[in-house]
């Protein structure tokens, strides 16, 4: 069987490049903001590209529409994200070009209001999925993003102290002591094994 390269159209761009992206896909990169512009806990939506990388991000596994989560933002300009299980870094040229939205902050809180679950409601044994952060979170939302306590990230509660601090989870494969505070930040979701 012969491999065939798939068909792309070319799309102008208002500042008068063109930009190619797969017929399913075709976006304009001409909306939102650059990636560069991102915090760290911040979720967005990938839009476009400004110039012809396409093929770059297309190797990366990225495609516009999809939801990145970003990890942490270089003073150099490179990008840490995650998308679902997958964490990519992204260099600070690549990322001047990437045009994303945020996500509608409403839908993230009407998440929060569905699942009031938190990651201190499960017992030991227990597998759960992270759902989002409550407000209350945002001072180490950086660093629970860091451990890979992303939303969309599965765990298992291995060990809960007697009083409740620390709770130890193992997260893709690593093992994890959170503080009472920070696991009661985490809005989880439990799932069958």
């Amino acid at each position: 069987m012969k491999f065939q390269r798939p068909h792309f159209k070319q799309k102008q761009h208002r500042h008068g490049r063109k930009q190619s992206f797969g017929n399913d896909r075709a976006v304009d990169g001409s909306q939102g903001f650059p990636l560069t512009e991102v915090q760290s806990g911040q979720q967005v939506r990938l839009m476009g590209v400004r110039d012809r990388r396409v093929q770059r991000l297309l190797n990366r596994g990225l495609s516009p529409g999809d939801v990145l989560t970003i990890l942490n933002v270089q003073n150099s300009g490179s990008v840490l994200v995650s998308m679902g299980e997958m964490r990519l870094s992204i260099g600070a040229g690549l990322a001047q070009d990437l045009m994303v939205m945020e996500l509608n902050p409403s839908l993230m809180e009407e998440k929060e209001s569905e699942t009031k679950m938190s990651l201190n409601d499960l017992s030991v044994g227990a597998m759960g999925k992270v759902v989002s952060y409550t407000q209350a979170a945002r001072e180490y939302k950086g660093k629970l993003l860091s451990m890979g306590l992303t939303p969309g990230a599965r765990f298992t509660v291995t060990r809960v102290a007697p009083l409740g601090d620390p709770i130890a989870i193992t997260v893709r494969g690593f093992h994890l002591s959170l503080r009472r505070q920070e696991a009661a930040g985490l809005l989880v979701e439990e799932v069958e094994s």
